[in-house]
């Protein structure tokens, strides 16, 4: 199994186990910022839901970054993918290629992104998180 498998099954585990409602989108990164009208479809898919978001390169061996959005995903990633604001946001949106895949998986229940994210820091070493920050886990 490569990274973006292991991840949408871990994600798809734990919310089973805990009866987390969410949906699941993989894209390409270039399916969320090309100048076709897909786009807004596919970002009609998560725009308004909290949730967690990985970046995965095109090899699906690297994990760029994981975040998460308590608020509304399309505004964290409209953020990475076309206006980053601060050094950090620059020098990730940097690594972000076209061909580099986003799995985002939407939540309702806004206060559940934070712990999916954390779940998902625990398991799975990244290019650009801070790892000094590990507490316990939240899911076991």
């Amino acid at each position: 199994m490569n990274n973006l498998d292991n991840i949408i099954s871990s994600v798809k585990e734990i919310s089973i186990k805990h009866n987390i409602e969410m949906s699941v989108n993989v894209f390409q990164c270039i399916d969320l910022i090309s100048e076709t009208k897909d786009v807004s479809i596919n970002w009609k898919k998560f725009e308004k839901y909290s949730g967690v978001y990985c970046f995965i390169k095109a090899n699906k061996k690297k994990i760029i970054y994981i975040g998460e959005s308590s608020k509304g995903l399309g505004f964290r990633l409209n953020t990475w993918l076309r206006e980053p604001k601060n050094a950090k946001e620059i020098k990730i949106s940097e690594e972000i290629q076209y061909e580099d895949f986003i799995v985002i998986f939407a939540i309702e229940e806004n206060y559940l992104a934070r712990a999916v994210e954390k779940f998902l820091l625990d398991k799975y070493e990244t290019m650009f998180n801070n790892r000094d920050n590990k507490n316990q886990p939240l899911f076991k």
